[in-house]
């Protein structure tokens, strides 16, 4: 290895080298007629044996890693990096087992590329695997910039090359095969792309069908050079090629492009927002540090209505799209046109940030008495584009006109965002919420493309229910819903809605996402104006918000933590604020939660 930022990560299950059927022990060959020892002096093997877990390769690409574990076991990626991961061994339908011992399931594999996105961990990430129903460990990737090849469809064995007649086993799989036979005619300069690449081994070389994931890369693979993954190292940086060694039965195998340190914690953009916003946010401070939460705040104040203390909102922004992640009070939208521009600053930061999808999960809290009672379903919101696009116009006095935007792309890509999260969640249902049966185009441009999505999948029930409909069906049966996806009015207005069918708006938790970036808020919002300096506010909402925050910045321990201790609260019925029947402060809560955070 040169001082090049290339980095391979070797994991050997020892399973074979160390087999006493093995004529030549601590040995491997790759290949019976072109004799190369995997075991050789110039392969490094970082993991091998009992170290080769599915905890050790999760915990490899995501960066959690004890302290004392060397440089040389860690891939230290970061955003720059093009990372490959290659895995082989037997597998079926959605799981690959390591050493016959344990499995990784294709949705702990999505989870963890989904935290190295979040995490800032890579750039690219080219996804190989060679088992049996190899194409169902990619079909739950959700995160970005990923292109991910299989040996085999779902339903289809991958199939062996050629046999080691001394030790009576095959010893390597046709689709690996052809593919490091092909990999072998790159050299460092070399044009071929992943386009070609991915047409490695047809049906009547593999036996098996090749199958191959490219809607979330972002690139034309057909424009992508093989040396981005294969060989060579982006920006210019000194080329060493990937090993051969990468190729053999049971070997989870990681590289990655560029080098960097980890960071012990993560820090968090933080809009304490408008009203009791700031109020909130410190209630979260004291409890985090209560805690132990390794998170660090970049405060930025940002507010509409008292301007002169407001921050620039490209510092915000610039903020937001660094730490990729963020917390965020309720921004207040003053009622009058000031100025003539219409666009408010919270649709400016939807806007800059791409924050396409708002998600509000709506579920009762134990001991919190309402009308209904264990609610459990999810709303989400399309808000982008629709009534709060800003296009408004006066025609001629007294005649105002405002317009509504539907768009196809937007359209499906919500519709996407909605079937995704119910497959990752477990939901069994997607309900599209419309008026399409007035507004024909703009709506059933929403409802087609919803439709048209639904189609891919399967497994998840699709319905539509108008949105006056949806009201009423939402105040008398509310247990009937499970994920619902709707335009941008339609949401605001059910959010708020559904947030009263589980305590209001000081319960309810809110997020909003980008491809790239993370933001979390109150479900409901509601400054609580009238409360500035009261100290009355609820702040379960925010405090619940915040753990939502942690888990997907994987601080699953913390999150936990606090989110038990809220609950201890509720639930105890002793701390309760005045929205929850009582006459307990804010700081009272704030207290109560970080008492019951040892229990």
């Amino acid at each position: 290895m040169t001082e090049c930022k290339i980095r391979i990560i070797l994991m050997v299950a020892d399973d074979m080298a160390c087999n006493p059927r093995n004529p030549r022990p601590a040995t491997v060959f790759n290949n019976a007629n072109n004799q190369i020892n995997v075991y050789g002096d110039d392969v490094e093997v970082d993991y091998r044996g009992y170290e080769v877990t599915v905890e050790n390769f999760i915990r490899v690409l995501t960066g959690r890693l004890p302290p004392s574990t060397p440089r040389s076991k860690r891939l230290l990626s970061d955003e720059h990096s093009n990372v490959l991961v290659y895995m082989t061994g037997h597998g079926g339908d959605g799981f690959l087992k390591f050493q016959d011992a344990e499995e990784i399931s294709n949705v702990e594999l999505a989870d963890a590329f989904e935290q190295m996105w979040q995490k800032r961990r890579y750039h690219e990430v080219f996804f190989m695997i060679d088992t049996c129903q190899a194409e169902s460990m990619f079909q739950k990737f959700y995160s970005p910039n990923i292109l991910a090849v299989a040996s085999s469809k779902v339903g289809e064995d991958s199939l062996s090359h050629h046999v080691d007649p001394s030790i009576g086993v095959y010893v390597i799989d046709r689709y690996t095969y052809y593919a490091l036979e092909f990999l072998e005619t790159v050299t460092p300069g070399s044009k071929k792309t992943m386009g070609q690449f991915l047409e490695v081994c047809p049906k009547y070389q593999c036996i098996s069908t090749v199958a191959k994931r490219t809607d979330l890369f972002r690139r034309d693979v057909n424009k992508v050079l093989l040396t981005d993954f294969f060989g060579s190292v982006r920006n210019q940086q000194e080329a060493s090629f990937l090993s051969k060694c990468l190729f053999h039965r049971s070997i989870p195998a990681l590289s990655s492009t560029q080098d960097s340190s980890a960071d012990s914690c993560q820090t968090v953009t933080l809009i304490p927002g408008d009203g009791v916003g700031p109020e909130l946010m410190h209630s979260v401070k004291d409890v985090f540090q209560a805690a132990g939460v390794p998170v660090k705040f970049e405060e930025i104040y940002l507010s509409e209505t008292n301007p002169s203390m407001s921050a620039n909102l490209d510092t915000a922004v610039k903020s937001f799209k660094k730490n990729g992640v963020g917390l965020k009070g309720i921004i207040s939208t003053p009622s009058q046109l000031k100025g003539g521009i219409l666009q408010t600053l919270n649709m400016k930061i939807r806007t800059e940030i791409d924050l396409f999808a708002n998600v509000v999960v709506i579920k009762s809290l134990p001991g919190f008495k309402t009308r209904h009672k264990n609610l459990d379903f999810v709303i989400i919101r399309e808000q982008t584009e629709g009534e709060y696009s800003a296009l408004e116009h006066e025609t001629v006095p007294g005649v105002v006109e405002s317009l509504k935007i539907i768009t196809r792309k937007n359209s499906k890509r919500i519709a996407k965002f909605a079937f995704d999260y119910a497959m990752k969640h477990n939901r069994s249902k997607v309900t599209a919420v419309h008026k399409a049966n007035i507004m024909k185009l703009g709506d059933g441009l929403f409802i087609k493309c919803c439709e048209e999505v639904a189609q891919f999948y399967p497994k998840i029930k699709f319905d539509t229910m108008i949105i006056d409909n949806c009201c009423m069906q939402l105040v008398s049966n509310p247990h009937q819903f499970d994920v619902m996806v709707m335009p941008n009015l339609y949401g605001n207005i059910v959010d708020n809605l559904a947030a009263g069918l589980v305590g209001g708006a000081g319960v309810v938790p809110g997020e909003s996402y980008s491809s790239d970036v993370a933001v979390f808020e109150q479900g409901a919002r509601h400054a609580f104006a009238e409360a500035i300096g009261k100290n009355i506010a609820n702040p379960t909402a925010t405090l619940l918000s915040a753990c939502n925050m942690l888990k997907h910045i994987h601080l699953d321990y913390h999150a936990k933590l606090i989110e038990d201790s809220v609950h201890r609260v509720i639930k105890t019925q002793k701390v309760k604020t005045r929205d929850m029947g009582g006459y307990a402060y804010t700081s009272d809560f704030t207290h109560a939660v970080i008492d019951n955070l040892q229990h």
